[in-house]
């Protein structure tokens, strides 16, 4: 069974349950459902250049952020940024500046719900002061400076005003294509941005992107269609899902989703075991550069940037920052992002060290009192970066 035929028949079965429950809050269900499945049959069709301004319903509630925590789902960046409320959100207040949150899973907030991670109590406080702004969280769930520019590119005609790039020494790994299973499935999902980008690369981004294209070449780009019309497929999946959610909700109130245990990960770890497998995958580590690319953005377009250096856990060992950098590779990548900020005259946060040892669930990811601590901080400089754009 094609895609295409498969949209229409879950569009059948799921319309013939809103027509036995017959309530008011079926009908708005089923409406928004419809149109979910209507758009998704015209770009699915290849309709994408007429289509090219119309939104998704959220999967997930609100939908905050563009990918589920446990990375699957819909992995194509058209259907993700259509569906996210980078697309759809109306302004709160007049002359509000839409702030673009690129990064990892740090950025992301795992393992978090979005309204406890740094990017979601910094939306709170902006709301109770009534500032004229609003935090986009884009980050996704692996770490990779390849796919952060991927995600920039296809998510500038959102028009951001401001972009806030988070990043740990974990992003600027030398590899293309970079040997991890959820990083190999997102390129291989957008595959035809992978081909735009190695035609006309951000700068210093032509050799991962060629490397990419090039390795798609056989295998992955003649059946760039197929994988979106399969991703399509997992996308009426999902707001089906949500859908089903959403009538659980309607019919039984009383239920409520449950905050996973996080238990907090060993410090133990061997040093000497880190060492090689670090120097292998960041060998040439300063040869491909997000700040590059943004410091030419904001000179193009005049968008507002601010680095952050996100904070992770000091669990020193041996030669060992933590588990998983080299002291003096780490110490090397702090002094490196400083210059390289300052040289490109990019608006710098440093963080690493704002966290203690305890505010980390493992050795990136902060604890719900860390992401309140980075918030405040994150806020304080936004503010004042916000504050002197409206001085000039």
């Amino acid at each position: 069974m094609s895609p295409s035929s498969l949209i229409a028949q879950s569009a059948s079965h799921l319309g013939r349950g809103f027509l036995l429950l017959g309530t008011s809050f079926a009908r708005r269900w089923r409406k928004r459902l419809l149109r979910t499945l209507l758009v998704a049959l015209f770009i699915a069709g290849g309709a994408t250049t007429a289509w090219s301004q119309i939104c998704l319903p959220p999967l997930l509630g609100d939908r905050p952020r563009l990918q589920d925590m446990d990375k699957t789902g819909v992995l194509w960046l058209n259907l993700l940024l259509r569906q996210h409320e980078v697309c759809w959100r109306k302004p709160e207040q007049p002359g509000e500046t839409r702030i673009f949150a690129i990064g990892n899973s740090a950025i992301y907030g795992f393992p978090w719900p979005s309204d406890l991670s740094s990017i979601g109590f910094v939306n709170k406080s902006f709301e109770r002061q009534e500032i004229p702004a609003h935090l986009f969280n884009l980050g996704l769930m692996f770490t990779y400076q390849t796919k952060e520019a991927m995600v920039l590119s296809e998510a500038l005609p959102y028009k951001p005003d401001f972009i806030v790039y988070g990043v740990t020494l974990d992003d600027l790994a030398h590899l293309a294509p970079y040997p991890y299973l959820p990083v190999a499935t997102f390129f291989d999902a957008n595959s035809r941005t992978v081909e735009r980008l190695a035609s006309d690369p951000p700068p210093t981004f032509e050799e991962p992107f060629r490397l990419y294209r090039d390795t798609q070449a056989e295998s992955v780009r003649p059946i760039a269609s197929w994988t979106e019309f399969r991703e399509m497929g997992t996308f009426v999946r999902l707001a089906m899902e949500q859908t089903a959610k959403a009538l659980r909700k309607k019919m039984f109130p009383e239920f409520r989703e449950k905050i996973p245990k996080i238990r907090r990960g060993s410090r133990r770890y061997r040093c000497r075991g880190i060492i090689p497998g670090f120097e292998e995958k960041y060998a040439g580590w300063k040869e491909w550069s997000m700040l590059e690319y943004l410091a030419e953005l904001r000179a193009e377009t005049g968008v507002e940037v601010l680095v952050v250096n996100w904070p992770v856990a000091h669990e020193p060992r041996g030669a060992c920052y933590n588990a998983r950098y080299p002291t003096e590779a780490f110490n090397e990548y702090v002094e490196w992002m400083e210059n390289k900020a300052a040289e490109l005259e990019l608006d710098y946060l440093d963080l690493h060290d704002l966290l203690v040892r305890r505010e980390f669930v493992d050795s990136v990811h902060p604890t719900v009192k860390g992401q309140r601590k980075v918030a405040r901080r994150l806020e304080a400089e936004i503010i004042t970066l916000l504050q002197r754009s409206s001085d000039q």
